[in-house]
């Protein structure tokens, strides 16, 4: 395992700062993600002892336990494997339920209390008698806005909940490049989707499971009875959408849509009579591109 070439000073700095405040020991975060790889890379050039530990949505997914074992072999370390807040949540909020199950369900997580990474962490804190030591996420201000205005707003960190963010200001491309220096291997359904899976089901990432990684599909369903009608749901909702367009191109002469002129423009618009022998044609980049429902994704890389 060969240790990125780039990095940024305020990176730099903020490793350097909290490898200081926590004593040369962090936690880690680790959902197996591009993200939070390159964070595991960073944390070891300036900390004695990492402690990584992986929050799972559904347990036992057998392409999660092959993920951790590999990067466990290549991290020589133990990867801590914890449950996270998303199945109890979700089986408190009846998310997916079939109703003769609802009882069932209620009665097993109605009384859990609900909790969150920072409680988990607190617990890892008391656990391995490290009070004041602080935790690291594989958070990538590039991968929306909101995460964006808040690092930069923050520098990275949180002295209040005492977690900060490694490679916040990498770009993706340095990113990428830092995974193929390392020699280390991306999770498997990097093979066919741009992130990570994890969380509740959502359709993008229930096809995935369906087609390349059944077994794990069935124990989806087994937590989530009804997950399956989230495909079924968005299929037809999309093959309803797309019958409304082109019946609306067929009512315009098979047009994707008529052009649309300012008021403002129509007078200072100059138009010449058009030709008899003139070809008219469609520019194949006009109309609208619709842009596909990929589902709410989780916080993870």
């Amino acid at each position: 395992m060969q240790l990125p070439l780039y990095t940024t000073e305020a990176t730099d700095a903020l490793c350097k700062e909290i490898a200081k405040k926590s004593h040369g020991v962090v936690f880690a975060g680790f959902s197996g993600g591009k993200d939070s790889v390159c964070m595991f890379l960073q944390l070891s050039r300036y900390f004695k002892r990492i402690i990584p530990f992986h929050c799972a949505s559904i347990p036992g997914m057998a392409f999660r336990t092959k993920m951790l074992d590999y990067y466990e072999y290549e991290f020589q370390t133990k990867i801590l494997r914890l449950m996270g807040e998303d199945l109890s949540m979700a089986m408190r909020r009846l998310v997916y339920q079939e109703p003769r199950d609802a009882i069932a369900c209620l009665e097993e997580f109605g009384d859990v209390e609900d909790y969150n990474k920072l409680d988990i962490l607190e617990y890892l804190r008391m656990k391995f008698n490290l009070p004041r030591a602080w935790c690291a996420f594989g958070v990538n201000a590039s991968d929306s806005i909101d995460r964006r205005i808040y690092c930069n707003q923050t520098g990275g960190k949180s002295e209040t909940n005492r977690t900060f963010y490694p490679c916040w200001d990498w770009p993706k491309q340095e990113i990428l490049n830092a995974l193929v220096e390392s020699g280390l291997k991306l999770a498997p359904e990097y093979k066919y989707t741009k992130r990570s899976i994890g969380g509740p089901p959502c359709a993008t990432y229930n096809k995935i499971l369906k087609e390349h990684f059944p077994d794990d599909f069935n124990k989806m369903k087994l937590w989530y009875p009804l997950c399956e009608l989230k495909n079924r749901r968005e299929d037809r909702l999309e093959a309803r959408w797309m019958k409304k367009l082109d019946d609306a191109a067929a009512s315009n002469g098979g047009k994707d849509m008529e052009e649309v002129v300012e008021e403002s423009d129509k007078d200072d618009a100059v138009r010449e009579p058009a030709k008899e022998d003139e070809i008219k044609y469609e520019s194949p980049d006009s109309g609208i591109y619709i842009a596909p429902d990929m589902g709410e994704e989780e916080e993870t890389e």
